[in-house]
């Protein structure tokens, strides 16, 4: 699933928000092949252990799931159904630094550029 996501960092923990959208197929060697829109709403907060590793103390969706595949007597395979999830576990941080995240290293520190002297040009002078 795919789509937006938002999200705050307050010093190690990052609260997130997120909307998601996919396809949902269904079938079987007894249904008949269904393919229909799914979409998640849903958030969570992850608690940053150090800079590439956290614990996701939280996520919770909504899944909401408009499938109707039928087996080939007629019944009903899956119809449509909306369903919470929850879920927790251990969360791994690859990429690139960003501005504001936790845990940013000292020699990652950008220090600023020296600034130029200003010095007068030397035409601007008149020699006697």
């Amino acid at each position: 699933m795919g789509g937006p996501r938002i999200s705050s960092n307050i010093g190690r923990v990052t609260i997130f928000g997120h909307l998601l959208f996919d396809e949902l197929s269904a079938s079987g060697l007894a249904a008949q092949n269904a393919t229909s829109f799914a979409v998640a709403l849903g958030g969570g907060a992850d608690f940053w252990v150090s800079r590439h590793i956290g614990l996701r103390a939280m996520q919770a969706d909504y899944l909401d799931n408009r499938n109707t595949a039928t087996t080939q007597s007629g019944n009903a395979l899956s119809g449509p159904a909306g369903n919470f999830r929850i879920a927790a576990g251990v969360v791994f941080r690859f990429g690139l630094e960003l501005e504001g995240l936790p845990f940013r290293h000292r020699h990652h520190r950008q220090t600023p550029m020296p600034r130029p002297v200003d010095r007068p040009d030397p035409e601007d002078y008149i020699i006697l």
